[in-house]
């Protein structure tokens, strides 16, 4: 759900040729769409607690980019520690660690694909039967696990 409304969001930002190159939102509102806030989604954020009551206690949780809090001018992040729903404008990203994959590729594997299933996607796309030696079936398998 989270993701599927951080897609709306940006895609209402782009520009679109239905509306001789500017964007749903810049159509709506008459002002032209700003850029420099868009993240990376399921990405890795700090966000920065304002309210520490001690100086023992952490001024930064580490936290899961989910959205744009739409009311708001900042962003919703998940505390995966605790289970808690952040909005915050004050959150440092970072675009390049996403903390649900390193989940996701220990629990879901991809199955290894057998012999005559790459002989049948090969065929459907008009690949000659040479490519099919055992060599390739390795370099596949290479890049399936």
């Amino acid at each position: 759900m989270e993701a599927a409304y951080a897609v709306v969001f940006t895609i209402n930002r782009l520009p679109t040729l239905v509306f001789n190159s500017k964007s749903p939102f810049e159509k709506l509102f008459h002002c032209i769409s700003n850029y420099t806030f868009l993240r990376t989604f399921d990405c890795e954020c700090f966000l920065l607690m304002l309210s520490s009551s001690t100086k023992l206690q952490p001024r930064f949780v580490q936290c899961v980019f989910l959205r744009y809090a739409s009311p708001y001018k900042g962003y919703s992040c998940y505390d995966p520690k605790t289970g808690k729903i952040y909005i915050s404008h004050h959150v440092h990203f970072y675009e390049n660690v996403f903390p649900f994959q390193k989940l996701s590729s220990i629990h879901m594997r991809m199955p290894q694909p057998s012999e005559s299933m790459v002989r049948d996607i090969l065929s459907f796309t008009n690949v000659s039967q040479s490519a099919l030696s055992p060599s390739s079936f390795r370099f596949m398998s290479h890049f399936t696990t």
